[in-house]
């Protein structure tokens, strides 16, 4: 059995679900989510479960489950009831393909395993499965789903919320700046004919008052959507323009086209302690 704790808003879990997912495929186990430690990671913003709106082939168990849904699968797989517990707790940032052992009966995942080298292998399957069912698609207001696939759509995502309020995300993070989002703007338009931005913001305030382009501009965030939902609209453009976020990370590498362009910002952790040079794409353009 695998155990993935997880940790964070919903890119994280997705980066967390990916990787557990890719492992358990490779070795035949069992794949077991544990979302316990998500409500306590982040007093200031508080995260709940995000993986439901997807139909998930593994399990979802809190940690005070576990010893007797383990005891469960061994029994029936006629396992050695001493069979103690490994635990893989994630070094550091970059891609470690050494991190797990080759042999184990009973593996526990802590870590944000931000880098798709983790699941690669399997990226046109996580894709399939991580999508929403096609009754929750249609009711993704069809005239913006329309309008994104008919254009040459970009998705821009700009983060700011615990980037700015929680001192921690502030000095390990940061905000990403205004002259980032011109220069992946006009990367893009070199490229791109006609392009149409679509922005997605935790602050569309922020958006209406400081964003100017000389493009077609249509701000998508507005409160009214779950945030998998806008993933899933972010996803569907043709382009993307990332934060220095997982989340928008996440909207670009879900789109499955091979012609899409991606801009991610040069500089992804504030802080140089941290090390981010497996978490973008190699494919995918620094702005």
């Amino acid at each position: 059995m695998i155990v993935v704790r997880l940790m964070g808003g919903l890119g994280n879990q997705l980066f967390q679900y990916a990787c557990g997912r890719a492992l358990a495929l490779r070795t035949g186990h069992q794949l077991v989510l544990d979302p316990s430690g998500i409500f306590s990671l982040h007093p200031g913003a508080p995260r709940s479960y995000g993986l439901q709106a997807f139909r998930l082939p593994v399990r979802v168990s809190a940690t005070a489950a576990l010893p007797s849904l383990l005891n469960r699968v061994r029994r029936r797989l006629g396992l050695r009831m001493t069979a103690a517990p490994q635990l893989v707790q994630e070094a550091q940032t970059p891609y470690t393909p050494a991190a797990f052992p080759e042999h184990f009966t009973h593996l526990v995942l802590s870590g944000y395993w931000q880098s798709e080298k983790y699941f690669q292998d399997y990226a046109d399957l996580l894709r399939r499965e991580l999508t929403l069912p096609a009754d929750q698609l249609a009711r993704l207001e069809p005239p913006l789903q329309r309008q994104v696939e008919a254009t040459s759509s970009v998705s821009l995502h700009i983060r700011r919320g615990d980037y700015v309020q929680d001192p921690g995300a502030s000095r390990i993070l940061g905000v990403c700046p205004l002259d980032y989002y011109r220069r992946a703007v006009a990367c893009l338009a070199e490229r791109v004919q006609a392009p149409e931005f679509f922005v997605f913001s935790d602050d569309p305030d922020w958006v209406r008052e400081h964003l100017k382009l000389d493009f077609p501009l249509h701000l998508v965030s507005d409160g009214r959507r779950q945030p998998v939902e806008e993933l899933m609209l972010m996803a569907h453009c043709r382009h993307h323009i990332i934060a220095n976020s997982s989340f928008s990370w996440w909207g670009a590498w879900l789109n499955p086209r091979a012609d899409k362009l991606v801009c991610a910002p040069r500089t992804w952790f504030r802080d140089p302690a941290y090390d981010a040079r497996d978490i973008v794409p190699e494919s995918w353009l620094r702005c």
